[in-house]
C-alpha cells in the first residue's frame, strides 16, 4: 500500500503499474479455471485496501484494479443467487460447462465468506 503511494508521489508510473499488475495477478480473479486459495484472498484484501487508501495515486493502474473489482462483483452475484444482467435484459445466454460453474460457485463462496462487499463501495466513494 505504501509502496504504491510513494511510487505515485514520485511519478514512477512504470514501477507503480508493474506493482499493481503483479498484485492483480496474485488475486487469481482473472484466471477462469482456478480455485481461489488463501493467498489469493489475502491478495484481494490487499488490492482493495490499496485502492481504498491510495486510490488517488493509482492513475493508469485503475484499469487493472477495475477488472478485478468487476470479477468480484460477478462472483458476488453468483453467490447471492440473484439474476444476472444478461438474464434480466435478455442478452446472450452463453452456457458454461459444469466444471466452470463449479469453480465459479466455489470461488463465489470464498469471496462472500472473506470479502466485505461494502469495501468496493467505499473505494468508489472515497477516490477522486
Amino acid at each position: 500500500m505504501y509502496c504504491i503511494k510513494l511510487l505515485g508521489i514520485f511519478d514512477l508510473n512504470t514501477e507503480k503499474n508493474t506493482f499493481i499488475l503483479l498484485l492483480t495477478k496474485e488475486t487469481g480473479l482473472l484466471n477462469k479455471d482456478k480455485l481461489l486459495k488463501d493467498k489469493n484472498i489475502l491478495s484481494i484484501k490487499s488490492l482493495l485496501k490499496t485502492a481504498l487508501y491510495c486510490g488517488n495515486f493509482i492513475k493508469d493502474g485503475w484499469i487493472m484494479i477495475l477488472d478485478c473489482i468487476s470479477k468480484l462483483d460477478y462472483l458476488n452475484v453468483i453467490g447471492s443467487r440473484t439474476r444476472k444482467d444478461s438474464e434480466i435484459f435478455g442478452g446472450e445466454n452463453k452456457r458454461k460447462n459444469s466444471r466452470d460453474e463449479t469453480i465459479d460457485f466455489a470461488n463465489s463462496e470464498a469471496i462472500i465468506n472473506n470479502i466485505d462487499p461494502g469495501n468496493i463501495d467505499k473505494i468508489f466513494h472515497g477516490t477522486t
